[in-house]
């Protein structure tokens, strides 16, 4: 028998089952976000503890899920000291207590209960047709057009023409961030750097700052649930990874409980496989979309594309495939995708920072480039690092942020035009270094302290200096010597003592 297949490459049973879940995943995430207006509704049975105020029992949950609904008595208690709020331990016997509905959202979302069980538990509808009973149930409340499309709606389907003119009476959504001008919403931004340059540390440091609503290298990000999947480091590396960075942050391990890591480390990672025409998603990239979908996740961060993509890096067709099945868990999970990758070595070269085909450059709607600061070959300060904005649909391009690794982490410069101070330091650092050992081989020997032989003053004037000044000199022999890789040392008789620079060997 010939098996069908649509244009993603599913066959009409998996796009069915697919769209499905898709269905119910956008369902319950309409009625979380209505939880303020139908919980109440729900007539669940109320106790009274003493100074607790009313508390709402569901004894048909296992456990005993229990919400606490009165913040106002709450309140009252505590302004009129009759005792504390914690006669009911809050984590007694595996019970879940929440303040409001937005807390109630936490805890479904931290215990896998979705809003319509919650309804089908509270109601007791059969478990046969549950879901279809508690959507109905919440139909009669809320109005959810535009969530409750029909199943055939929601089918890979080409897209439609519309007229210019719809937008009228429409208006004009705001452009959403993960973080302003780096990191766009509901779509994908592309992270390169060479190996060992840090970008696995740079992408965790986000996931931390997304996770616990803090700020990303100086700028603030949207707060939210994470997923970070990590196809080159164990559990054990990123254990180590994100502990340094909350240290460093002032930060623990409870404010990031939003954060979900997984290492596919020696288990396979690639998240498209070749179907009938194309690629299609992998199990793997079913799982990351429906992990996704059920936490409201705010950014997915994808480490590395080496590990990721099975084609070929340098075909147009395969990458820009690879990127629309990525873009598309964005869309549907509402959501950023960060993917890591290593650059070529001509891309390193030239400054491109590309991986293979310049196709990853249109495919994406944001590239970061993560760059150590060499000049001319030679780098001044091992820790120092630039980020670079390479493109940016919705934003500036060419922006530079200056990074230097402190106590497990990135930090900004206080100044983000860094790049070219860096570059003029290292630059001065290079060519002091290079005429100093120029003068030594013709037995010039040149002092820090001043005088007819003041380095600075003499490398300045010389035809190799390169256009350095003596004031950009004497501030690299001060680095240099601060970071010993030159010397001051003595010479001649007791009565004549002299000093003079030497490279440090």
């Amino acid at each position: 028998m010939t098996m069908a297949f649509n244009h993603r490459g599913f066959t009409e049973a998996e796009a069915v089952a697919q769209a499905e879940a898709d269905m119910w995943r956008r369902r319950n995430r309409a009625a979380t976000a209505a939880i303020d207006h139908w919980f109440a509704d729900l007539g669940l049975p109320e106790t009274r503890q003493r100074c607790e105020g009313a508390w709402l029992a569901m004894s048909n949950w296992p456990g005993d899920l229990l919400v606490y609904w009165d913040e106002a008595d709450e309140a009252a208690a505590i302004k009129e000291g009759r005792g504390p709020t914690h006669t009911i331990p809050p984590h007694h016997r595996g019970n879940v207590v929440a303040e409001c509905g937005e807390i109630l959202a936490n805890v479904m979302e931290r215990h896998f209960l979705q809003p319509l069980e919650l309804i089908a538990l509270a109601k007791g509808f059969d478990k046969s047709d549950a879901k279809e009973r508690a959507w109905s149930w919440l139909r009669h409340r809320i109005d959810f057009t535009g969530w409750d499309e029909p199943l055939d709606m929601i089918l890979p389907k080409p897209s439609p023409f519309i007229s210019a003119s719809s937008f009228k009476a429409r208006p004009v959504p705001a452009r959403e961030w993960v973080v302003e001008a780096l990191v766009p919403d509901r779509t994908v931004t592309l992270l390169t750097g060479d190996g060992g340059t840090g970008k696995s540390l740079l992408a965790m440091q986000l996931a931390v700052a997304v996770a616990s609503g803090t700020r990303w290298i100086g700028r603030q990000a949207d707060e939210g649930a994470v997923i970070y999947l990590s196809a080159e480091d164990d559990m054990a590396e990123l254990h180590r990874r994100l502990d340094g960075i909350l240290r460093g942050a002032g930060l623990t391990f409870d404010d990031v409980d939003s954060l979900h890591l997984r290492s596919t480390v020696g288990e396979g990672a690639l998240l498209a496989e070749r179907g009938r025409v194309g690629f299609k998603p992998t199990e793997l990239a079913r799982q990351i979309e429906e992990f996704a979908s059920d936490r409201y996740t705010r950014l997915i961060v994808l480490d590395t594309l080496a590990n990721l993509f099975p084609g070929d890096e340098n075909d147009r067709a395969q990458v820009t495939q690879f990127v629309d099945i990525v873009k598309g868990i964005a869309l549907r999970c509402d959501c950023a995708a960060m993917v890591l990758a290593h650059p070529s070595k001509s891309a390193m070269e030239s400054g491109d920072g590309y991986s293979g085909s310049t196709a990853w450059n249109g495919a994406v709607r944001s590239r970061l480039f993560f760059k150590r600061v060499v000049v001319d070959g030679y780098e001044a300060d091992p820790d120092a690092r630039v980020l670079r904005t390479m493109k940016a649909n919705y934003g500036p391009v060419g922006g530079e942020i200056g990074l230097t690794y402190c106590d497990g982490a990135f930090v900004p410069e206080a100044s983000e035009t860094t790049l070219d101070r860096m570059a003029g330091a290292a630059k001065a650092e290079r060519v002091f270094l290079k005429l100093l050992r120029m003068f030594a081989e013709q037995g010039r020997r040149m002092n820090h302290a001043g005088g007819p032989t003041y380095a600075p003053k003499v490398f300045s004037e010389h035809p190799d200096s390169e256009g350095m000044t003596k004031r950009a000199l004497r501030a690299a022999m001060e680095s240099l010597l601060a970071s010993g890789k030159i010397t001051v040392v003595e010479a001649g008789p007791a009565s004549k003592r002299r000093t003079y620079l030497e490279v440090a060997e």
